[in-house]
């Protein structure tokens, strides 16, 4: 496992110019997000965070910085990015750039693919690759919060700071198996799916909606289009406007 040193927290431009300039000597990244929508529909990015294998770092998203040279290399064709448990990640991503990462790699679906169990989690993951013991959960912070504390940042870069190391060793894993070409199909899959809301997924994944009268099941899924898009228009979580047991 190559050890790594900490660009840290990014809140200037000459700090990010210094991660965009060890990117540029990649191909490949670990990628994480933070956020918050306990207050809104969409979900407002507060952090990203970038490990290259020997650095990571933490970007403050709520300072004024200028991303366009980070953004160049993130979305350039031939960079790859490597997540754990992408789905959310991607969403944020998409909302905020409009773009799909070029490449993708998510550790949790080559776990699944090797023998892990489907939704193992990072802490799960990085122990049993690794043996490395990620500590106290901070998944629940308010990453709004500012100036952040050090445990939680630390946290955070740990999200980061050991994946590339795993991949490797799932990635030597799936090569044996015979599986890594599944790992990309399922991962450029996940790419091809973009993550919008889609008000038919959210209906039927509604508690007894199914076994409602068809005229009920239609009138719950004009309920839930409604609702989806006056939610969307205000910026406002879903449940604030209509409670899915209404």
């Amino acid at each position: 496992m190559t050890a790594t040193h900490e660009i840290g927290w990014i809140d200037n431009d000459e700090s990010l110019a210094r991660l965009v300039a060890a990117l540029a000597q990649t191909r490949i990244a670990a990628v994480d997000t933070e956020f918050v929508r306990e207050k809104t529909y969409y979900p407002q990015l507060c952090l990203i965070q970038v490990g290259t294998g020997d650095q990571v770092a933490c970007i403050d998203c709520l300072a004024s910085l200028d991303l366009t040279a980070l953004y160049a290399r993130l979305f350039d064709p031939s960079f790859t990015w490597v997540l754990h448990s992408a789905r959310q990640d991607l969403e944020v991503v998409f909302q905020l750039t409009g773009r799909m990462p070029p490449r993708l790699i998510d550790t949790q679906v080559a776990a699944a693919l090797t023998g892990y169990p489907p939704q193992v989690g990072l802490e799960g993951l990085l122990k049993r690759t690794l043996g490395v013991e990620l500590g106290e959960s901070f998944a629940r912070t308010d990453w709004s919060r500012r100036p952040l504390p050090e445990a939680p940042l630390r946290y955070a870069l740990d999200d980061v700071r050991y994946l590339l190391s795993a991949w490797e060793r799932l990635d030597a894993e799936l090569g044996r198996l015979g599986r890594r070409e599944w790992a990309h199909e399922d991962c450029e899959r996940m790419l091809a799916e973009k993550p919008v809301a889609d008000a038919t997924a959210v209906w039927s994944r509604l508690k007894g909606v199914h076994g409602l009268p068809f005229a009920s099941q239609c009138a719950a899924l004009a309920l839930v289009r409604w609702r989806e898009t006056a939610a969307q228009r205000s910026d406002r979580p879903r449940r604030w406007l209509l409670a899915d047991e209404a």
